[in-house]
């Protein structure tokens, strides 16, 4: 089986490779725009979002990229079944010794882009538009991230299902618990 993406610019340099470039970069702006609050007064009402959005990519992306590592599924160009040599072991499954280590499963690239579903969190309270741009923005960015890595052979259409199901479950948890529903600032309630 040839993957039509494996050899091509746009899916390995541009969309992967640039693509997990510009997720980073996403991320590292809100760090510095939270960081930059703390210093200077015009951007100290933006400390808040600015790090909810910080902490809901790194924890999505980290978490994802963390049970990759530690799930040992093989990526679809490895199977049998598509053109590679290994046999199909479900992810329950006991995995035979003599296969060497593997980590495709759940989708990591996918995840980044998914990750901007935060901005559906940040705005949703705020403004409504915004926020079906944000949502739209991390799901659009998601399912282009994973048909890329799924034209290289990456990742099944599952991995990066369960990849969206992970991230908007980090993003949900800790807008609602971490930030109390209230990422731009207004005074927490009083305690009982």
């Amino acid at each position: 089986t040839r993957w039509v993406g494996a050899q091509s610019w746009w899916t390995n340099e541009l969309l992967h490779e640039g693509g997990r470039w510009a997720m980073r970069l996403v991320a590292v702006a809100a760090l510095f725009l939270w960081g930059t609050g703390a210093f200077v007064k015009r951007y100290a009402g933006l400390r808040r979002p600015a790090s909810f959005v910080a902490i809901a990519i790194i924890l999505s992306t980290g978490l994802v990229g963390l049970l990759k590592s530690r799930t040992n599924v093989d990526c679809p160009s490895d199977l049998a079944g598509f053109g590679g040599t290994r046999p199909l072991v479900g992810l329950l499954e006991d995995r035979p010794d003599d296969l060497p280590h593997a980590a495709c499963f759940p989708a990591a690239h996918s995840s980044s882009g998914f990750a901007l579903v935060a901005f559906f969190f940040l705005w949703r309270e705020r403004n409504q538009r915004l926020a079906r741009a944000g949502l739209a923005l991390g799901l659009v960015t998601g399912m282009v991230f994973g048909i890329v890595q799924q034209s290289r052979g990456a990742h099944f259409i599952s991995h990066d299902v369960w990849s969206a199901f992970l991230v908007w479950t980090i993003s949900l948890t800790v807008y609602v618990y971490g930030f109390r529903c209230r990422v731009w600032g207004e005074k927490e309630p009083a305690e009982s």
